[in-house]
């Protein structure tokens, strides 16, 4: 699977028990933003490497000018918000899979204000090119289609459970929709084969 937002095989084997899945919470833009490297990497342009240089001679700066505090603040700042931080956990309640057989999962909750109602995320998923205010009202006039549907009201018990809850962590990531006919259970059957298959092959070369 070459989209680089789903977590790669190491991740899903590595970050299991609570403590490493803490860790992956605290380091998750490190993480995200080296993943592409390994996952598909793609030729680098040079406005790239000019931002690179760019943001290194800023955070230069920062340390010239106001010490080491002020840069570490700014990258201490950076993992929080995109790692531990409660409005962080949209990144994990979109797609993970807190209820068996749903892909994403929208979010209902007085933090959608912060992040431009992404907590919307099924209503985003069914209509893309609805405006962010408008979600709401897609929610309102289509609500047969979405009062059924689980969803999450706390992220930081979105957090919590990702960390606490055996059945997630990042090898619990949606990966799109299932094949006609099938269901989860047919799908982690046929996987668990293939990966059986993998391992017998290694065995006998």
């Amino acid at each position: 699977m070459q989209d680089v937002d789903i977590p790669t095989e190491f991740e899903s084997r590595m970050f299991r028990h609570w403590t490493t899945k803490l860790l992956w919470l605290t380091i998750h833009p490190a993480i995200h933003g080296i993943r592409p490297f390994i996952k598909n990497p793609v030729p680098i342009l040079t406005l790239e490497v000019v931002n690179f240089f760019v943001q290194i001679g800023f955070d230069a700066l920062i340390f010239y000018f106001f010490g080491i505090k002020s840069l570490a603040y700014l990258l201490v700042g950076t993992l929080l918000g995109m790692g531990l931080h409660p409005l962080a956990g949209h990144f994990i309640s979109e797609h993970y899979l807190f209820t068996k057989g749903q892909g994403t999962s929208s979010y209902y909750g007085p933090l959608n204000f912060f992040i431009y109602n992404l907590g919307y995320h099924i209503e985003h998923h069914d209509f893309p090119y609805v405006p962010y205010n408008r979600l709401p009202e897609v929610r309102r006039i289509a609500a047969e289609f979405y009062d059924g549907l689980p969803y999450h009201t706390s992220w930081f018990k979105v957090l919590w459970d990702f960390v606490f809850r055996d059945d997630m962590g990042p090898y619990a990531r949606g990966v799109g929709y299932l094949p006609q006919g099938l269901n989860e259970d047919d799908v982690e059957l046929k996987a668990k084969a293939i990966r059986e298959a993998k391992n017998n092959r290694k065995k006998t070369s």
